[in-house]
């Protein structure tokens, strides 16, 4: 009979094996780090002060699907307010509805009184292919304004969002700009207020952060402004897959050496999803979105005459949700104790500290972001641990997604309910994954306490808490 002979590692494999796990975990935290304390000590943004003498003509491109009336006219009255020229303004809608559906928002819209001082223009493509993408390049073969700007149906801008945006295009002759996005609807639930302090982190300081550093900017999908002839220099928007389009432009402005900035003085309100469902929705659809742009521009990005600092950036910037796949690998290994009869983490424990400080590091960040929302401290750390679990909770839809890119699946563009239409509770079939993997965590810790591997148990439960309380919470509509 052959005897099955169990391979030894030794605690240098083990060590060296966690450490190239975590490196880009690591990284990206470091990064995030950076960029956030530049952001927050860099010089405070100055008002636009200048004034054109002449304001060229904008087009304003409002792209919909399954969106509401009402809010479609929340943005529009924000525009009707602008103290932008009128007459230099002009609005174009997109509908990827139903006839029915198209009909019904179109007439409510026009009857609305802030449409009357505007240019309003009502579009529904019969075909609409390429998503959000498709309908921006049906908006640009129609518009006739200088620059162009994108809104999302759910955004609202200040009221000299325009007139700042506009004047600094022109003066310092870009691109294309972003700006700083910030939540309309923070107390809305526990899901919209961790979302609003991840905003604040990601969308504000770091991109901040960067533009103090001379880091290429990516652009978000609403409330950015574009020149329209550079738009349509690059080709306009990528309808291949149609999601991801925010970062597809960004690749193809930064790689053909366009100039892009940030201002972080002007900011827009956006909606952020009230549920842990449709939370999840959308972020599974922009970690597809990110690894298929990310793949996709590869050689690109490889060729391209920027430099090998901005590339890596790119590639960090598309890869950051992946960073908490770094956690599945370390369950593997911590699991691999029961075949190897080791504890194969108690190998590796002085590796602990490292993560320990990196991830204090960053949580001392997120709870300086919520500081700076109006939080008070204690209110400060449970936010920061809501944001680590919902976090660490994506990470079997980054895992999924991924290998919907490699196989080359598409994925669906659904729209996330906004205003009063948007879901306040979350179905326990959103939690089905959650609690899967919180039962085989807490049967995996058992076995290895049992067998006296009690450092690989501890790793396993640290790792399966953020599941079981991300699942209780939905379960019992906690949040």
């Amino acid at each position: 009979m052959t005897q099955i002979t169990i391979p030894v590692i030794q605690p240098i494999q083990t060590i060296t094996l966690i450490t190239i796990i975590y490196a880009f975990t690591w990284t990206i935290m470091i990064i995030h780090a950076i960029y956030y304390w530049t952001g927050v000590r860099g010089e405070e943004a100055k008002k636009v002060k200048a004034k054109l003498k002449e304001y060229p003509k904008t087009t304003i491109i409002i792209p919909v699907r399954n969106e509401e009336a009402t809010t479609i006219i929340e943005l529009l009255k924000a525009l009707s307010k602008q103290t932008y020229p009128k007459d230099k303004m002009e609005i174009i809608i997109v509908s990827d509805d139903t006839e029915q559906k198209f009909k019904e928002i179109r007439d409510k819209i026009m009857e609305a009184t802030c449409v009357k001082e505007l240019e309003v223009k009502i579009y529904r493509r019969e075909e609409p292919r390429g998503f959000k993408a498709g309908a921006l390049n049906y908006a640009l073969k129609r518009s006739n304004g200088k620059y162009i700007v994108v809104f999302d149906a759910d955004t609202i801008p200040k009221e000299t969002f325009l007139e700042e945006t506009i004047t600094h295009m022109e003066t310092e002759g870009l691109d294309a700009l972003a700006t700083k996005w910030s939540t309309k609807n923070m107390n809305a639930s526990p899901i919209a207020e961790a979302q609003a302090v991840s905003m604040e982190f990601l969308t504000s300081i770091i991109m901040r952060g960067k533009k103090i550093l001379g880091k290429p900017i990516i652009i978000p999908g609403s409330g950015c402004i574009f020149k329209r002839e550079t738009l349509i220099e690059v080709g306009g928007w990528d309808e291949e897959d149609g999601l991801g389009e925010d970062l597809e432009i960004s690749m193809k402005l930064i790689l053909n050496g366009k100039k892009i900035d940030y201002m972080d003085e002007v900011d827009v309100e956006v909606e952020v999803p009230l549920s842990y469902e449709d939370f999840k929705k959308q972020q599974s659809r922009w970690a597809y979105g990110a690894i298929r742009v990310l793949l996709k521009n590869i050689p690109k990005m490889v060729k391209a005459n920027i430099p090998l600092t901005w590339k890596i950036d790119i590639a960090l910037h598309l890869l950051q949700y992946h960073a908490i796949l770094a956690n599945f690998a370390i369950a593997i290994l911590a699991l691999l104790s029961i075949i190897i009869k080791t504890d194969l983490m108690a190998q590796a424990t002085f590796l602990i500290p490292i993560t320990i400080a990196l991830s204090a590091l960053e949580a001392t960040a997120y709870m300086h972001t919520a500081k700076r929302l109006g939080l008070k401290t204690w209110r400060s750390i449970v936010i920061m641990g809501r944001c680590t679990a919902l976090a660490a909770v994506l990470a079997p839809q980054v895992l999924i997604q991924s290998m919907k890119v490699i196989i080359g699946k598409r994925e669906k563009w659904e729209v996330t309910p906004k205003g009063a239409f948007a879901k306040k509770t979350s179905s326990k079939k959103a939690t089905i994954i959650e609690n899967v993997t919180t039962i085989m965590g807490v049967m995996a810790m058992l076995t290895l306490i049992i067998l006296g591997y009690g450092m690989s148990a501890l790793c396993i439960l640290t790792l399966t808490l953020p599941y079981a309380y991300v699942a209780w919470k939905t379960n019992n509509h906690k949040w």
